[in-house]
């Protein structure tokens, strides 16, 4: 929590509206299976001073699961802010928020493309299911079983969520499970009767006399056995969702809150859970991107050290996080005199003519007065360029795209495909996601320093 003042007297807050808030831990959680080493001391036999250390491994403890809290790299996501705002006012890890270069959790365009391919994968299994072949015990034409638990119950999950400040939960939600079931059995039947049993005819004469007899006991009896094997595997994930719901806005005078909502507070928003099963790519995303490299390197935690030491040989991981892909806020009141805003500091874009052909495409592609471009309106502009195909057209007709980046660029459209198409290069997706943002960022200062010029 924020102090109350500052050295000179001025309240240290972020939102004084909003009163008094609490920022997040920035960490991170991680399940290992670590084993148990034992720390000896190495002494002088005379004088008893240490001269070293030693660990040995305790074999007679098997290995067992740990938890390990890491220190989360802000530039990758922070707590307490969903996009790198807080309220109206950019948190100050994300000073371009204000501008329109959401941060943190929001990363939409990552979330939907990772749930399409999640999708896709998704109807693979389906598929599997299709070619499944009682008779030939496993998949058609194939005798021997798969090994079902290892290759459909490891997968990939996606769930959707969307909370609101008023009570409102939704979840969409989605488990495997994976039934195998197997049942051996047999029956025998017994059936005997013991007695009497006699028959004749006896005639005199003209007269006839038949007679018969029967007596009999017995026994029926069958007995069945089955025996059945059932085995089953599920996966699923549960998430739960504790927002601040309260909405009123801080009077300072009164000490006291008012009656109408605090502007800026989050009425709503979208979100995205992922549990992506073991990969190689989790390894080198979680220590790229998750981990803040400054505590893993500089720091004396032995956590950061277990994490340093186990960078050493990669491993296929589970990897587990949360992406935002829309966020609603209480609005500012209406003004007929806005308050005025200090200048932003705005960097001047530099090597102009080096980019003069970025500069060229989106001026183009906006093609209006400068003076009414807004931050919105460029960082589209960049997003459709980076992002168009080579022609486009309706009714089949195709005709060159003015727009197409690979038109100047030969080698963008190949890059483009292997870095957003399903099944994509994640360190190629991530190079694509970077040059977008950045060239978001120097287009907006561009417009920026002209209006300031202006």
């Amino acid at each position: 929590m924020p102090k109350d003042y500052k050295q000179n007297g001025v309240k240290d807050w972020l939102i004084p509206e909003m009163g008094k808030r609490y920022e997040g831990n920035n960490k991170g959680y991680a399940l290992v299976e670590s084993e148990t080493a034992d720390l000896f001391a190495l002494r002088m036999r005379k004088t008893g001073a240490v001269i070293g250390y030693q660990t040995q491994p305790n074999t007679d403890i098997p290995k067992d699961t740990n938890i390990i809290m890491f220190n989360v790299n802000p530039e990758y996501t922070k707590y307490s802010t969903l996009d790198g705002m807080v309220g109206l006012v950019p948190d100050p890890m994300y000073p371009q928020a204000k501008y329109g270069v959401r941060g943190s959790y929001f990363k939409p365009i990552e979330a939907y493309a990772l749930k399409a391919k999640i999708q896709k994968d998704k109807q693979k299994i389906l598929a599997y299911y299709d070619q499944m072949n009682p008779t030939a015990q496993g998949i058609s034409g194939n005798s021997n079983l798969p090994d079902w638990v290892k290759s459909l119950a490891n997968r990939d999950i996606v769930n959707s969520y969307v909370w609101t400040a008023k009570g409102g939960f939704f979840a969409e939600s989605e488990q495997y499970a994976s039934t195998r079931m197997q049942a051996e059995g047999g029956s025998s039947s017994l059936d005997w009767k013991v007695g009497i049993k006699a028959e004749g005819s006896v005639v005199i004469g003209i007269v006839g006399l038949f007679y018969e007899m029967d007596a009999m006991n017995g026994k029926h009896r069958m007995v069945s056995v089955v025996g059945e094997n059932e085995k089953t595997s599920v996966l699923n994930m549960e998430v739960e969702v504790e927002g601040n719901r309260w909405l009123r806005e801080w009077d300072w005078e009164a000490k006291d809150y008012l009656a109408t909502d605090a502007p800026g507070k989050v009425n709503s928003y979208r979100f995205m859970s992922f549990f992506l099963s073991p990969k190689i790519d989790n390894f080198d995303s979680f220590y790229d991107q998750v981990v803040d490299e400054n505590w893993l390197y500089n720091s004396a935690s032995p956590d950061a050290i277990a994490l340093l030491e186990a960078k050493g040989e990669k491993v296929a991981i589970w990897r587990s996080f949360h992406r935002v892909t829309y966020v609603n806020r209480v609005p500012p009141p209406f003004e007929l005199s806005p308050k005025e805003d200090a200048p932003p500091s705005i960097q001047k874009p530099v090597n102009l003519d080096s980019n003069v052909w970025l500069i060229h495409l989106v001026s183009n592609y906006l093609s209006g007065e400068i003076l009414s471009v807004n931050s919105g309106d460029i960082g589209n502009a960049v997003e459709s360029i980076l992002n168009q195909p080579l022609t486009t057209g309706s009714g089949g007709t195709q005709v060159d795209n003015p727009y197409y980046l690979g038109g100047i660029n030969p080698w963008w459209n190949t890059f483009r495909t292997e870095a957003s198409a399903t099944p994509y290069d994640p360190a190629k997706n991530k190079q694509f996601m970077q040059i977008i943002q950045n060239c978001k960022e120097y287009m907006m200062n561009y417009y920026a320093t002209i209006k300031m010029e202006n």
